[in-house]
C-alpha cells in the first residue's frame, strides 16, 4: 500500500516539473506566431487577413511591409507568463495604429532645422550642428489613411497550437 503512495507522489512531482514551464512555453509560442505574421505578411485569426500592399515606391520596392528599421518587429516580447495569464505585447507607440489601422487627421507642429548663432562654441571650439527646432504657433493638419495590418490579436489557430504544446508536455510525463 505504501508503494502505491510513493509511486503516486513521484508521478505528481513529474507532473509538476513538466508543467512548471508551460506558461512560458505558451507565451513563447504566441510570440513566435506573432513574429511569423511579419514573415507571412498576413494574420491568421478567424480568417486569414492578408496585409494591404503599399503604394508604389521605388525606394521601398520589394521590401517587407511594416519593417523599415525592424523596431516594431523586435519589440514583440513576453510581458507576463504565469498560470493566471500570459501576455505578449509591444511598447512601440505606433504599433496600435498599424495593428488596427487609422483613417483621419491629426495636427503636427511645424519644425525646421536651424543653426545656432556663431559657427564655433566658446567651449572647445567645436563646430555647432544644425538642430531641429519647433516653430511656435504653426501647425499642419495631416490627413492619413493607414490600412489595418494586423500582427497581434486573438487567433483560434494560435489557441490550437498552444493546446498541442500542452498535450506534448503531458505526453512527455512517464
Amino acid at each position: 500500500m505504501d508503494d502505491i503512495g510513493k509511486q503516486f507522489r513521484d508521478f505528481q512531482k513529474k507532473v509538476e516539473i513538466s508543467l512548471r514551464n508551460f506558461p512560458l512555453l505558451a507565451a513563447s509560442e504566441a510570440q513566435n506566431f506573432f513574429l511569423d505574421s511579419f514573415r507571412r505578411q498576413s494574420f491568421i485569426g478567424d480568417t486569414t487577413e492578408v496585409w494591404a500592399k503599399r503604394k508604389p515606391n521605388k525606394k521601398r520596392e520589394g521590401a517587407a511591409l511594416l519593417v523599415k528599421s525592424a523596431r516594431l518587429k523586435r519589440s514583440i516580447r513576453i510581458k507576463v507568463a504565469n498560470w493566471n495569464r500570459s501576455v505578449v505585447g509591444t511598447d512601440v507607440p505606433y504599433a496600435w495604429v498599424h495593428n488596427e489601422g487609422f483613417r483621419g487627421t491629426y495636427q503636427r507642429t511645424a519644425s525646421r532645422r536651424a543653426k545656432i548663432k556663431g559657427s564655433y562654441s566658446k567651449l572647445g571650439g567645436e563646430k555647432r550642428k544644425a538642430r531641429k527646432m519647433n516653430i511656435m504657433g504653426v501647425t499642419h493638419n495631416v490627413r492619413q489613411n493607414i490600412p489595418r495590418r494586423r500582427f497581434i490579436g486573438h487567433s483560434p489557430y494560435l489557441n490550437a497550437k498552444i493546446d498541442r504544446v500542452f498535450i506534448m508536455q503531458l505526453s512527455k510525463i512517464k
